[in-house]
Parts: structure tokens; C-alpha cells; sequence
């Protein structure tokens, strides 16, 4: 009896002992599936992986056509440019910058890609002055040129004066050369025309008159009349 109670207490304990081993590979394995190393990559986590792009930057470059240089910018993927200064040329004022034609907006368009900006220019008009001195202009002369303007220079009169040309800057001048700029005053300038005055009495044989010469426009003719006889005095342009 003490015998077969003997071998019901063994095989309890091995049985006790058998069921611990199995919960314990069983705690095991639980803690292995949990192992952060090998935990599985998550949709989620691959898009964020797969979307997120390196920093990837563009060159803006700037076209002046023949105004002062701008230099080109560096700008991230989807940043925007920084506006420059507005640059210069001699004889236009800048108007704006545009891309494909399109006027560029530097706060509301973003850089996507290698770029170059054109700058537009408006040309300037400037103001021509004649000083005439009492005379009057040649209505083919202008009022206003252009840098891109070639302008030959027309003669004005004057009444009893010779026109002897223009005067710009104590220079004469005949044409307003392309590629000048700025508002320009020129200056007539003039020479008196002299008049051949020859004086005679209409009867030689009654008196002699004196005063044929060269006389300046306006000015007076002197005559010398003996026996006061009658005369005529004939006038010829040189």
C-alpha cells in the first residue's frame, strides 16, 4: 500500500514538473514574437520611408540681356527664390522678370526644377531742347529720342540769317548719335547774310549818288546824294 501511494506521489510531481517546463517555453516564445528587432515594418512606416525625399536643391539663374549681372541662387525643392535687386542698363528701366514668357512671381511661385529668369526692359524717352535764337525749327526735327534712335539733324531759319549748325555740349553736331542718352539742348547757331546794295542816280547827268556796298540784314544804307536828283537803289542777295 505504501508502495503504490509512493508511485502516485512520483508521478504527480512529474507531472507538476512537466507542466512548469511547458508554461515557461511557452512565456518563451511569447517574448521572442515581441522582440522589437523583429517586429514587421508597417505600411504606414514603408510610405513615410518611400516619400520622404532628400534635400534636393535647383539652380535660378538670371538673364539681364546686357544690364548689370545678377548672380544665380541656390533653392531647395518647392522653396521659393529670393527677389534680387532690380538690376540697371543704360537707357531702359527694368520692368520685371518672367520665365517662359510669363511674368515671375516671387511670392506665390515655387522652384521645381533648374531655371532662368529674363529680365524685360522698357526703353526711355528723352527730351530734346532747341534754343533757336528767334528762329524757327524744321518740323522733321524731334522732340524725343531713344538709346536706340540714329537721328540726322534738319536745318531751321531764320529771316535774314545764315544757318551755320548745331551746338551741343560747345560741340556742333549735325545728328544725334545711337547709343546717346539723356535729355540733350541744342543750340542754333547763325551767321548774318550780307546784302550786295548798289545805289545810282537815275540821270547820271543830272548828280552823282554815293552808298553801293555790303550791308548786313537790318542794317542802314548810307547814301551821298549831290544835286539832289532822283535814284534807285537796287538790292542782290549774295
Amino acid at each position: 500500500m505504501k508502495k503504490r501511494v509512493l508511485n502516485i506521489a512520483i508521478a504527480l510531481t512529474s507531472f507538476a514538473l512537466l507542466l512548469t517546463s511547458c508554461e515557461q517555453e511557452s512565456k518563451g516564445d511569447y517574448s521572442t514574437t515581441s522582440n522589437s528587432d523583429t517586429y514587421p515594418t508597417t505600411q504606414s512606416d514603408s510610405y513615410n520611408q518611400d516619400t520622404t525625399p532628400s534635400e534636393i536643391f535647383h539652380i535660378v539663374s538670371f538673364e539681364t540681356h546686357g544690364g548689370s549681372q545678377v548672380p544665380p541662387q541656390k533653392v531647395l525643392h518647392g522653396s521659393k527664390a529670393t527677389k534680387p535687386n532690380d538690376p540697371t542698363k543704360q537707357g531702359y528701366d527694368f520692368v520685371n522678370w518672367t520665365y517662359n514668357g510669363e511674368q515671375w512671381s516671387f511670392i506665390e511661385y515655387s522652384v521645381t526644377e533648374d531655371m532662368t529668369l529674363d529680365a524685360t526692359w522698357s526703353v526711355i524717352n528723352y527730351e530734346i531742347e532747341y534754343n533757336l535764337d528767334g528762329g524757327t525749327n524744321s518740323p522733321s526735327n524731334p522732340l524725343v529720342y531713344t538709346i536706340e534712335d540714329e537721328i540726322s539733324l534738319y536745318d531751321p531759319s531764320k529771316e535774314g540769317y545764315t544757318f551755320t549748325g548745331w551746338v551741343l555740349n560747345g560741340e556742333k553736331v549735325s545728328k544725334i548719335e545711337k547709343g546717346a542718352t539723356g535729355n540733350l539742348s541744342l543750340t542754333a547757331t547763325w551767321g548774318i547774310h550780307p546784302f550786295n546794295v548798289t545805289v545810282f542816280s537815275s540821270d547820271l547827268s543830272k548828280g552823282t549818288v554815293l552808298g553801293s556796298g555790303t550791308y548786313e540784314y537790318n542794317s542802314l544804307v548810307k547814301r551821298d546824294v549831290y544835286l539832289q536828283v532822283g535814284f534807285l537803289i537796287i538790292v542782290s542777295l549774295i
